[in-house]
């Protein structure tokens, strides 16, 4: 089997860390080249003195040396001598019967690889021998030749050591052997006295230094060694001779014309017969296409950390030997720590390790030891204590002592993989279980362990109240918990409830303050999602819960949904089996639509099951390969066996199976399986069922990691390289794209080009503080591009380093969030800025008035916060309508923003209330100048579609620091002289005082007492005559509700019924009134007064709510009541609010019997139109008009004109408020039937009504006194 790219990539970053005598490295080179490239012979192979050496072989496993050589004629060697590589396939056998060691060999593959010596000649090959044919990638190849290359620099290595021992063997036989040798040497040498004066050079070192004898006898040979090196020669040079020894260094020779020579020379001290030292001798060889090859290498590596570093793929080694250990930068990335935190070593390894899983590692390490390939999944623990699942690979390398070297191997983070294992094997184990309680309790269990969270419960409402959950089962860490109870109201679970689902990552104490429990419980993450029975009904619901931010993926909110169902669907088992296979049907829609593929096999291995997606993935149609082996899709059969074999080694479970498909068309498909087996009853396995991924793309990229250059071109990232100063050196088409430059127009530039003046110099300044001190840097840049136009940008700027960790170069990396901070802007405007106006809504003009009390205490100024509500604002939105209401609301906005002063705030707290704040009020007189001018510009008239509109506003002023010294206090002070200002009159404005507050608490204990009194039967009813205005005989009685307070005493209307309307009490009282008056209506009827009618009061709330039609039908059925003995009295406002829902409503009540009446009629938008579309049977003329009706000529007309009306319409009228002779004669002149008002009798209490009634009629009360 070919090595996959990533064997071939740890396979060079092993061969990078060999070391030792160089035909040490080339045995472990042949091992690791047979091992890796999986062949069964390969053969090392050198030219020298014409004839092909055989250097060592590996032939199945075992290394071979000391196998002599043959003539070039032998076919591979004729290829090698002309610098060729070569690849045979027939006859091979022919070929290689000559060499002793691979007579007995099967060989029908031979692949050869020559390399090049740093003279330019073939000096060796490296050849691959197999059975098979083997078409090797250009990866496999090009490493191969890297290899080779290797080998050639350690031969040359070789040749050098050689070649200075024999010079130094000539050098103490005799000087003139010496100087002959040294002129043919291939080496540079010179000679040097005891004071480093030059007495010889050899013309080979000539021609490195690029100096001649002359030269070098006038300037000295240390003027050949390169400017930036010669400290180190100095340095070595007096190490030396302080420490009596020789020393070997590389270093740089610099010639005239500019050449650069990289060589390594070696010194030793040249001593007499008498050990004296008499000079020095050193030996200088040309290494420049070694360092080039190693410059190469090191770029390859560079390459492959990043290619790490991009799949999140950790590296480590450890060497036995040294007991010395290296992790990469990833794998401090996935352990959550540093290199400054934390050393590479077992123990801290061990650290990190979750103590549950220890036993596991120190299992594989026991493994590692002894031979065996470590390949598990465990869990970790991070210093910010969040827990992450690692996959870990190793394996332990030997000598050729067979003795144990190093330990090289992997870690990658594979939580999300294994969360979402969890979910589906949880899912895949679920079973209908028969004890309820055990069944809630597995059900946590399994929820907390799919989403890997410390707490999970299953809760259903409290028996039909959806305003509580009972916990049925709740899993707290590591066991299950005590059941319990909880109010929904201000918890997450009341919106899951409310919104199907609700995932909230983090903060979600702080999102609901109100869940006290939260807190308690330290919740930092909550997934919750409601239990819906297949027949649609809400019965509780599921939620997780962690300390830490859950992690949230694609399959999250599916598989929560799942669980719920499932969970829902068990409940309603006892219902009915219809439930059950609704929610099986759910499931296996949930895998019909699951992007892997779900499948099972018989014991045999044939398919009996495959869910949709693996049409999508494979191309086959279900039924083309249910009944098939599985082994038919695997692209070599043999692969089932193994995954059988994995299988049955790891208890009947496995894990990322990886294994090659054969898609339909043709080309291969790679799958990862997780699999295991299931089973009868009794235990027999009954077949193997897994689920599959595709991980083609996954597979491919790994591939395609060396192509980084590629991706970068490719990436939706702005990149940019910069060497140490900042001068560009590279951009991708991203960053052009987005900042309009061109590659060529950055390049050789800095990225000052793109500064935009938004920020200050200590930002800069202190950007690259944080990248020349080595740390990344992380903000958001503002920017310009080349248009001039503005942008932002998230930034990243990581400094890169070199081996000795200085910074060469800096990577940015950066998207343009230009739309995002515009949302972010617009967001946070839409959250502090009343819609409707634009104004700073309560938010705002809180933090305003907070920030302004800062200055004025530390510059002793003084501050005025003034509220103010508008004056009969609610009569004209409900008259005209919620938009002419918006439209009013607009235009006072602009008129107040004209009237205050340029450094004031106005604000729009809600609904028609109002505020200002002033800043730097120096006497009251300013403030009353505000006030002023804002009740005067609010009392001009403002013309809104057609309609002339009039308001006034009531202004309450509290002043810092006399009635308050923070924002609340302030406000509130002033909402409490603003009610001030509307009782004693409106439209005017008052300063706030201590007696106003009193004021406000007892109003504020009437509302107490308000709310217990209709449970205190503290109501009562009043009754008050209408008469015939000509016989003078009761037709009817008007219900007038009376307040009987039990320390105040009687309480008239007035004084109650707005603060009913405020706390929407007046819909229970209301309907208290109407059974109150039926019940005393039947009293009457039983008694004899059966033509008596009666008038009762319907509030704007009790009208519109649900079901009044409803109940007072059920009152009228309950009493036996005629309904068209019962009036119901509504204002004008009712009738132009919501007008659709109000002409259905009356309509009804119409249809039933009911007679309608407009109460205060004349009051409010009196029209004859909508008289006409609603069906009303009485007009009540309000008493405002009747008390000056004889002496105003307006209200006299008025009365008159509202009377001939209610004749056209054929309408009844009642006169209300009549209190005198003259009014009654104005009424009876003008026919008005029926007559209401103290002149004939007071609202009176159902006992004495009663007597009145036995009369039949009234006399006026001024003839009752008379009499």
């Amino acid at each position: 089997m070919p090595a996959s790219k990533k064997q071939l990539r740890k396979l060079y970053e092993l061969s990078l860390l060999l070391s030792g005598e160089p035909d040490e490295i080339i045995h472990q080179i042949a091992s690791m080249i047979a091992e890796f490239y999986n062949v069964r012979v390969v053969v090392l192979t050198e030219i020298r003195d014409k004839e092909l050496h055989f250097l060592c072989a590996s032939v199945d496993g075992e290394l071979k040396t000391s196998l002599g050589h043959l003539p070039l004629e032998f076919a591979p060697g004729v290829l090698l001598k002309e610098g060729k590589k070569n690849q045979f396939f027939n006859q091979l056998s022919e070929v290689f019967s000559q060499i002793d060691f691979l007579k007995q060999k099967k060989t029908s593959f031979y692949f050869g690889e020559p390399a090049i010596a740093s003279s330019g000649n073939v000096i060796l090959t490296a050849c691959l021998l197999g059975e098979k044919y083997r078409d090797l990638s250009e990866e496999s190849i090009d490493l191969l030749r890297i290899f080779g290359q290797r080998i050639a620099m350690e031969l040359e290595r070789k040749s050098a050591l050689v070649m200075q021992s024999a010079t130094e063997i000539a050098l103490k036989n005799s000087q003139s052997q010496l100087y002959n040798l040294t002129n043919i040497s291939p080496v540079g040498i010179f000679r040097t006295n005891v004071t480093g004066q030059c007495i010889y050079v050899n013309a080979l070192w000539c021609q490195f230094s690029g100096m001649t004898i002359a030269q070098v006898e006038s300037d000295g040979w240390m003027q050949a060694v390169h400017p930036e090196d010669r400290s180190l020669i100095i340095n070595a040079w007096d190490k030396s001779l302080k420490q009596n020894q020789n020393f070997e260094l590389e270093h740089r020779y610099l010639t005239p014309q500019n050449k650069v020579t990289w060589v390594v020379g070696r010194v030793a001290a040249e001593k007499n017969s008498e050990g004296e030292v008499v000079g020095y001798i050193g030996v200088v060889t040309d290494i420049s296409k070694r360092k080039k090859q190693e410059m190469i290498s090191e770029e390859i590596y560079q390459k492959l950390l990043q290619a790490q570093n991009i799949a999140h793929l950790g590296f480590f080694e450890y060497n036995l030997e040294t007991d010395e250990t290296y992790w990469s930068e990833e794998t401090y990335r996935i352990f959550g720590t540093n290199p400054q935190q934390t050393t590479p070593n077992f123990e801290s390894f061990s650290n990190f390790v979750h103590p549950e899983d220890f036993p596991l590692i120190k299992g594989a390490r026991e493994q590692l030891e002894s031979g065996v390939l470590y390949d598990t999944d465990y869990r970790i623990v991070k210093p910010d204590g969040s827990e992450s699942i690692l996959h870990g690979q190793a394996k332990i390398y030997f000598d050729e002592r067979i003795k144990q070297r190093k330990i090289v191997g992997t870690v990658q983070d594979v939580s999300e993989r294994k969360y979402v294992e969890n979910a589906l094997n949880a899912l895949a184990e679920f079973s209908v279980i028969d004890d309820v309680n055990v069944f809630y309790k597995s059900m946590a269990y399994n929820l907390a362990r799919a989403y890997n969270a410390q707490y999970a419960f299953l809760g259903l409402f409290a028996e039909d109240n959806k305003e509580a959950i009972v916990v049925q089962a709740i899993w707290i860490g590591s066991d299950f918990g005590e059941n319990f109870q909880y109010e929904l109201k201000g918890t997450p679970c009341a919106d899951v409830i409310n919104h199907q689902m609700e995932m909230v990552l983090k903060n979600v104490a702080c999102l609901y303050p109100e869940d006290l429990m939260l807190a308690e419980m330290g919740i930092e993450s909550y997934f919750g999602a409601p239990l819906i029975t297949p027949s649609g009904k809400k019965i509780g619901l599921v939620v997780v819960m962690d300390t830490k931010s859950m992690y949230k993926g694609q399959w999250s909110q599916s598989i929560l949904s799942l669980f719920a169902q499932q969970i829902a669907s068990h409940i309603e088992h006892n219902r009915g089996e219809k439930e059950i296979k609704n929610s099986q049907k759910t499931l296996s829609s949930i895998l019909d639509n699951m992007l892997d593929v779900y499948s099972r096999t018989d014991k045999d291995g044939v398919l009996t099951m495959m869910s949709p997606a693996g049409t999508a993935i494979l191309g086959y149609q279900i039924n083309d390969v249910l009944g098939a082996p599985l082994a038919a899709l695997y692209l070599n059969p043999d692969d089932h066996d193994k995954l059988l074999q994995a299988l049955n080694d790891n208890n009947g479970r496995v894990h990322n199976f990886t294994v090659a498909l054969r898609h339909k068309d043709e080309h291969t498909v790679w799958m990862s399986t997780n699999a295991q087996y299931y089973y009868d009853e009794q235990g027999n396995i009954l077949g193997v069922e897994g689920i599959t991924r595709d991980i083609t793309q996954q597979y491919f990229d790994e591939l395609q990691m060396k192509k980084m250059s590629s991706a970068l071109e490719q990436t939706a990232d702005m990149v940019l390289i910069a060497d140490k100063q900042g001068i560009i050196e590279y951009v991708n088409p991203m960053f052009e794209k987005i900042t309009g430059y061109s590659k060529d127009e950055l390049i050789g530039k800095t990225p000052n080009i793109l500064n935009s003046g938004e920020h200050e110099k200590d930002f800069y300044k202190n950007m690259w503080k944080t990248i020349l001190r080595g740390d990344v840097f992380t903000d958001v840049l503002v920017n310009k591009k080349q248009d001039g136009s503005i942008f932002h940008q998230d930034e990243i700027i990581t400094p890169l380093k070199n081996d000795d960790g200085e910074i060469t170069h800096f990577i940015a990396t950066g998207r343009d969030i230009s739309k995002r901070i515009e949302n972010q802007k617009r967001l946070q405007y839409i959250a502090h800025h009343d819609a409707l106006t634009s104004l700073p809504n309560r938010v705002l003009f809180m933090d305003r008035i907070k920030r302004s009390l800062v200055r004025a205490k530390r510059n002793h100024e003084r501050v005025a916060v003034l509220f103010f509500d508008l004056d009969r604002f609610k009569n004209i939105n409900d008259t005209l309508g919620h938009l002419i209401g918006d439209k009013l609301l607009i235009e006072i906005a602009q008129r107040l923003k004209k009237d205050v002063r340029e450094d004031d705030s106005i604000a729009r707290l809600g609904g028609d209330e109002f505020a200002v704040l002033l800043d730097k009020v120096r006497k009251e007189n300013d403030v009353t100048h505000i006030a002023h001018k804002i009740l005067s510009s609010l009392e001009k008239s403002v013309m809104i579609d057609g309609h002339s509109l009039y308001t006034t506003a009531s202004i309450g002023i509290s002043l810092f620091p006399d009635d308050g010294e923070d924002a609340g206090t302030l406000l509130k002070n002033a909402d409490i002289a603003m009610y001030r200002a509307k009782d004693t009159g409106k439209n005017n404005y008052q300063f706030y005082s201590k007696e106003m507050s009193a004021r406000a608490i007892q109003r504020l204990a009437m509302e107490n007492s308000l709310r217990m009194a209709l449970k205190n039967n503290e109501f009562v009813l009043h009754y008050q005559p209408q008469v015939d205005a000509k016989s003078h005989a009761i037709i009817g009685v008007e219900a007038l509700i009376r307040w009987q307070h039990s320390k105040l005493g009687l309480i008239l209307p007035a004084n109650f019924i707005p603060l009913l309307e405020e706390t929407g009490l007046i819909v229970d009282v209301g309907d208290w009134v109407l059974e109150a008056a039926f019940e005393q209506l039947k009293a009457w009827s039983l008694s004899g007064y059966d033509d008596l009618t009666m008038s009762v009061n319907v509030s704007s709330r009790q009208f519109h709510g649900q079901n009044f039609y409803n109940r007072i039908v059920e009152m009228t059925k309950k009493y036996n009541l005629l309904p068209e003995k019962i009036e119901l009295e509504i204002t004008e406002s009712i009738l132009m609010d919501k007008q659709m829902q109000t002409i259905e409503n009356i309509n009804k009540l119409d249809s039933y019997g009911f007679r309608m009446a407009i109460d205060d009629f004349g009051t409010g938008y009196s029209s004859l139109s909508y008289l006409q579309r609603f069906k009303i049977n009485t007009l009540k003329i309000d008493r405002t008009f009747i008390k000056d009706v004889v002496s105003n000529a307006d209200d006299a007309k008025i009365t008159t004109a509202i009377i001939a009306m209610a004749h056209s319409l054929k309408l009844n009228i009642v006169a209300e408020g009549v209190e005198t002779q003259q009014q009654l004669d104005f009424l009876q002149q003008q026919d008005c039937q029926l007559i209401q008002g103290y002149f004939f009798s007071q609202p009176l209490a159902a006992e004495p009504l009663t007597k009145l009634l036995e009369g039949g009629f009234l006399p006026p009360v001024a003839d009752i006194k008379s009499m």
